[in-house]
């Protein structure tokens, strides 16, 4: 239960941080200013929405009192986002359309699901549909859960400290990032989108020990119950800066400085050590992409808390 709770900790943050943007800040001043110019704008918006891809690939090996469990896991998902800010304060919505293909031991599985996210009111509502085969979706509710008020909703839910991730998200969260966690800055050369908009592209390489040492990932990994899970916080946090590299790609309007598009490229590779409570060891390969479109600036958008059965 601890390695379902796990994976799906690793699956919910990543796609929290393909859905917003992140800035930074770095030597490269000029650029930077620019940059955070673009993210401050951003976060002016009252609304906007996202939509995407992200494929995961990933080798998990354990070692538990001798034995060792491999796991192989190629994950492919489609994301749809909507975002409303008002007061400060963010609603969002959220699918998640999923095809999941894992190697556990001998066993072979293949796994499609819907997963539905509202964030909003100070709760967390989730909704699993379309999943197969059965044995999944018997596990899960069939209707909306409300995670705040019921954390154990699920198998892996409480992974999830649903009021700490209503707060951080339901925020105008940010990654602050210093010149220390930015190892290079560029921009490429500019292209132009379907619709005709021309851009700028900017990338950026960030220096994995600096970026999960830093405070701000302290916050976002607040909002996941690690310690419940067994998971020692530092050794995640050292494991993942040790073994992290992270590149952002930014598509910035050349005449109105919105940002319209956001790849994301993360490979995590090495020893993880006892990263979780009751095992020996635990290796990590994984390999991470997603591109992320935002539009629909300022549309009309209207998100509400959906109806919880009792």
């Amino acid at each position: 239960m601890k390695k379902h709770g796990l994976l799906i900790l690793l699956v919910l943050a990543l796609c929290a941080l393909l859905i917003s943007p992140a800035f930074a800040q770095s030597a490269d001043q000029d650029l930077i200013d620019y940059v955070k110019g673009a993210f401050d704008q951003f976060f002016t918006l009252d609304t906007y929405s996202s939509s995407g891809t992200q494929n995961i690939v990933q080798h998990i090996s354990v070692v538990t009192q001798g034995q060792t469990v491999v796991v192989d896991q190629t994950i492919d998902q489609d994301l749809d986002g909507q975002v409303a800010n008002d007061a400060g304060k963010t609603s969002m919505a959220m699918q998640i359309d999923q095809n999941i293909a894992q190697v556990i031991g001998a066993q072979n599985q293949e796994i499609k699901q819907t997963l539905e996210i509202v964030l909003t009111d100070g709760g967390l509502f989730m909704r699993f549909s379309n999943v197969s085969p059965a044995t999944m979706a018997a596990i899960f509710p069939k209707d909306w859960v409300n995670l705040v008020d019921d954390p154990n909703a699920f198998p892996g839910a409480s992974a999830i400290n649903a009021e700490q991730y209503a707060n951080v998200f339901s925020s105008q969260f940010k990654y602050p990032l210093t010149a220390e966690t930015v190892e290079r800055i560029k921009e490429l050369p500019g292209e132009t989108l379907d619709d005709g908009t021309e851009t700028r592209v900017i990338k950026l390489v960030f220096n994995g020990p600096a970026l999960f040492a830093s405070g701000e990932m302290d916050q976002y990994l607040s909002a996941f119950n690690t310690a419940s899970m067994g998971v020692d916080m530092d050794q995640l946090r050292e494991g993942m800066g040790k073994n992290a590299a992270l590149e952002l790609t930014l598509w910035i309007g050349t005449d109105d400085n919105m940002i319209y598009r956001q790849d994301v490229s993360m490979t995590l590779s090495g020893d993880m050590g006892a990263i979780v409570k009751g095992i020996d060891s635990m290796s990590l390969e994984q390999q991470v992409t997603g591109s992320i479109l935002f539009a629909d600036f300022n549309e009309p958008v209207t998100i509400e808390a959906p109806k919880v059965k009792s």
